[in-house]
Formats: C-alpha cells, structure tokens, sequence
C-alpha cells in the first residue's frame, strides 16, 4: 500500500489493510525475519521426521498418557463434534501391531523384492517406545452430517482436518515434553489395518 492508498482509505472511512504476500518469501532464498522469542515456533523448528527412532523415554508412562490425552481434548473440531479419537499402545502392544500385525498385512501387497526392505523399515518402527493411533469416530461424523444435510459433504473433510491438526499437536506436544527429534516418527501414509474397525476410510489394499 502506498502513500496514495492509505490517504484514499482514510478518507473515505475505510480501514486500511495490510497484506503479505507469502509466495514471495517461499520462492526467495533469503529467510523470513523471526520474533525474538515465540516458544510455539521454537517447538515447532525442533519437530523434524526421523526413520530411525529408539525405545528410550524419559517420563513415566502414565504421565505421557494424560499429556497426550490433554492434547486431544484441546485440539478444535469442526462444529465442535470432538470426533476424534485415539488408542495408545505401548510395550507388547506396540510390538506386537508392528511385528505381526502390521507384516502381515503388507506381506500381502507387499511385491518379492520389496519385501526386505519393507521390513527392516517395520522393524525400525517396532523399535521405539509405542504407538499412538489416531482415527474418526463415524458414528459421531456420519451423525452429524445427518442432522445437518445442507454440510452432508464436508464433515468427512471437515474430520480429516481435526486429523491431522491433532497428529501435529501431538508431535509438538512430544517435542515440548523433551523427545527428540530421533525419537518420534508420523505418518498419515502406512496402508495397515489398525485392527479397531471403526474408521473404515483407510481403503487398505486400494
């Protein structure tokens, strides 16, 4: 906005407006001048995607628990419907949906000469701590859409979104408690049945 601009917005009783054009900054080498402190952008710098992650954790498993169970009881919903849901698996719980259940299941989609590297990537996982399984309620969303038929199409949509808004407060809601960056590992991408039969939009073999 130039000069000219703001003077016509005040004159004519208009709020001016500004405006950043963020495509700029994304196809420009240089870096986006940062606050001097902003904890939630820190949290979210130190998340990063690591393949290998170990078993080691330095909280009590039941103090882990209720951080992450406070996570989701935060994280916003559309319509505020709170549909989503998920299931903690931790020592051999988390072995076993990696080891059996999950090989299995990908030994069958999975071509010959795939297959080792498949499983040394499932080994790897099988190797941490445990498992957080994030998923829809239907019977809440499909209720939903309902008792409103006018939004029908969207609240599926509308659930992934919370989905994955809730997979991303969770990593940062680890990384504040202290796991680093080798120690946690998401993914909204692994063709597995979860075992739960509550979802059913996973369409495993598609």
């Amino acid at each position: 906005m130039n000069e000219n601009d703001e003077g016509n917005a005040a004159m004519s009783g208009k709020p001016s407006v500004a405006t950043t054009d963020l495509t700029a900054g994304a196809l420009s080498n240089a870096a986006p001048a940062m606050p001097a402190a902003d904890p939630v952008l820190d949290v979210m710098r130190r998340r990063r995607s690591i393949y290998t992650i170990g078993d080691s954790c330095g909280l009590p498993d039941e103090q882990l628990i209720a951080a992450l169970e406070n996570v989701l009881h935060e994280v916003p919903s559309g319509w505020n419907s709170q549909s989503q849901r998920m299931v903690i698996l931790l020592g051999d719980a988390h072995r076993r949906l990696w080891n059996e259940i999950t090989l299995a299941a990908l030994h069958e989609v999975t071509s010959g000469e795939r297959w080792p590297r498949t499983q040394e990537k499932i080994h790897r996982f099988a190797a941490g701590h445990g498992t957080l399984l994030l998923f829809d309620d239907v019977d809440v969303t499909d209720g939903l859409a309902k008792k409103m038929p006018l939004y029908a199409d969207n609240f599926t949509n509308w659930a992934n979104a919370s989905l994955g808004m809730l997979e991303y407060a969770e990593w940062l809601e680890l990384t504040e408690l202290g796991f680093e960056k080798h120690q946690v590992y998401t993914t909204m991408e692994l063709r597995m049945k979860c075992g739960l039969g509550k979802c059913g939009r996973c369409n495993i073999g598609d």
